[in-house]
């Protein structure tokens, strides 16, 4: 499980910059085959908790893929292509904050959204995801992204 832990996780709150998410969840992986592995471990947390991304771009051999979780986007970069796009200084005025605040806002803010919705179960309480919050305390597992590479692999190309 340790290969697929992300590098350099960083959470910047939008919600005063934007009106489409809440978060931010960027950071990067060392090939691109890291990158994928931890966009599925992402997926695989979200099905776990009976969600899934909104949209995805990315994917195989893509050294940039987003997943648009709702109140969470988040970005999982190479090294080189997360340094070139730079978002932590596109974004400097968003603060920074920790992990667990953030999953416990994005995750009642995304329930709030699935009940208006009419689906009142997203399979897990609180009890349960809290459990989950204090396990992870490192990697990207409580968040979000990748699958439209066309988009995104002509931007991977600028970046080499």
């Amino acid at each position: 499980m340790e290969k697929r832990r992300a590098l350099d996780v960083m959470i910047l709150d939008m919600r005063e910059l934007m009106t489409i998410c809440d978060y931010f969840v960027i950071c990067h992986g060392r090939s691109l085959a890291h990158v994928e592995a931890i966009a599925e471990t992402v997926e695989e947390h979200l099905s776990e908790q009976g969600l899934r991304p909104n949209h995805m771009e990315g994917g195989r051999k893509a050294t940039w893929v987003i997943l648009d979780c709702g109140s969470t986007v988040g970005h999982i970069f190479t090294e080189e292509t997360r340094d070139f796009y730079d978002l932590e200084r596109l974004w400097e005025s968003a603060p920074v904050v920790d992990h667990r605040e953030a999953m416990e806002t994005a995750v009642e803010h995304d329930r709030e959204d699935e009940d208006a919705k009419g689906d009142d179960d997203l399979g897990e309480d609180e009890d349960d995801l809290e459990g989950d919050l204090e396990d992870d305390d490192e990697g990207l597992d409580h968040d979000d992204i990748g699958d439209d590479d066309e988009d995104l692999d002509e931007h991977s190309e600028d970046a080499t």
